[in-house]
């Protein structure tokens, strides 16, 4: 089976088992090899080795110079570029070697938007920007590498039925079709372009939600666990129960990802349950309900993570959580616990995103205007 080289919205998977002919070294062997599956105990289930595919040439500099040609002719078409501009930006590229996208988002600044329009007209098929509130479905990368990841330029997305949606940069780079379709055998793919210089905050974002873990497994965890509050006997859940902990952190790794300014911790008494909320662009929601047995160990844990103490119930409290979210970005929280009836407390945090200033050349402005701006503010005497 051979592709052409546009981009279909989606295609039926087929894959024929080999005959007895085949050798032992099939095509999951070789995924292996190449870093696509993590190891030899997690080959994908069911991945079918087709006999008939036959992997095209590289492409060659001619074929690429002749796509940036034609990109650049959608953008002037969509009046994103002038006949100038794009006869400059082409010269730029085959004499220089340098990187399309890179040389008009930064050189050009044309806007990420009509970037990805112009990549979606050219390769007939849906463009999909980067959201850092998007959901990935993180089952979809459980037998693969981030590394293989980023060096192929795919990573699906998430899935509906037996719809896997792929995100690429390169739609025709035919050499990444088998190893999509073993990954996800008997599966229709349907494929959206995407930005190179977004791959990198896709794959951050699917490790970060990976490693969070979702609040339904971990609130699945606490149901199982035997709790008798009646008698005030042993408690098997602490504000040091792995569980406990791992909630704490997801709710919030999740009130980030909802842009929450707050969240909002109150425990009711003995037979309702707490409820979460969240307060997003002024409007407080519930986000969702924890069980009561587990109200106290949930506020111990905040107040553990704000060096608060817990065994302080009667007073108000405050402090700060300084949360890691990811490698090179930290989150700090202002906790303050208020005593309720019951000898309960409700917990409110404020969200504080420790995020680095947002560099002029990063706002779009037209060469024109950024030249201007930087001239007025250095001037010595203001603006």
């Amino acid at each position: 089976m051979r592709w052409g080289v546009g981009c279909f919205a989606g295609f039926q998977l087929s894959c024929e088992r080999p005959g007895p002919g085949w050798s032992d070294m099939n095509d999951n062997d070789a995924a292996e090899r190449r870093g696509m599956v993590q190891s030899p105990s997690e080959k994908l289930p069911g991945a079918i080795p087709p006999d008939n595919i036959e992997l095209p040439a590289l492409k060659s500099p001619p074929v690429r110079m002749d796509r940036d040609r034609r990109l650049l002719n959608v953008l002037v078409a969509r009046g994103v570029l002038s006949q100038d501009e794009m006869e400059a930006a082409y010269e730029a590229v085959q004499a220089q070697g340098v990187d399309l996208e890179s040389l008009l988002l930064d050189t050009y600044h044309v806007a990420k938007s009509d970037f990805g329009a112009a990549l979606s007209e050219y390769f007939s098929c849906p463009f999909l920007a980067y959201d850092e509130r998007a959901v990935l479905e993180v089952a979809l990368l459980k037998n693969l590498r981030i590394e293989y990841l980023r060096k192929s330029a795919w990573i699906p997305i998430k899935r509906q039925g037996t719809v896997v949606e792929i995100l690429r940069t390169d739609p025709q780079d035919l050499d990444k079709d088998p190893d999509i379709r073993r990954t996800f055998p008997r599966l229709t793919i349907r494929v959206v372009v995407g930005l190179r210089c977004d791959l990198d905050k896709w794959l951050l974002l699917a490790t970060e939600q990976s490693a969070r873990g979702a609040i339904a497994d971990i609130l699945g965890e606490l149901v199982h666990e035997v709790w008798n509050e009646a008698d005030g006997s042993v408690q098997q859940i602490t504000e040091h129960d792995s569980a406990i902990v791992r909630l704490a952190n997801q709710l919030i790794a999740e009130a980030d990802r909802l842009g929450a300014s707050d969240i909002h911790i109150e425990p009711y008494s003995t037979g309702r349950d707490t409820t979460v909320r969240f307060r997003v662009d002024g409007t407080c929601f519930p986000y969702m309900k924890i069980p009561s047995g587990y109200r106290r160990a949930v506020v111990s844990r905040i107040k553990i993570m704000a060096n608060l103490d817990i065994a302080e119930r009667r007073k108000p409290q405050d402090g700060k959580i300084r949360y890691r979210l990811a490698k090179d970005r930290d989150l700090e929280l202002r906790v303050a616990t208020l005593p309720t009836a019951g000898e309960n407390e409700d917990v409110t945090l404020r969200l504080l995103t420790a995020k680095t200033p947002m560099p002029l050349e990063a706002m779009e402005f037209m060469p024109g205007v950024l030249e201007t701006v930087k001239e007025l503010v250095e001037r010595p005497q203001g603006i």
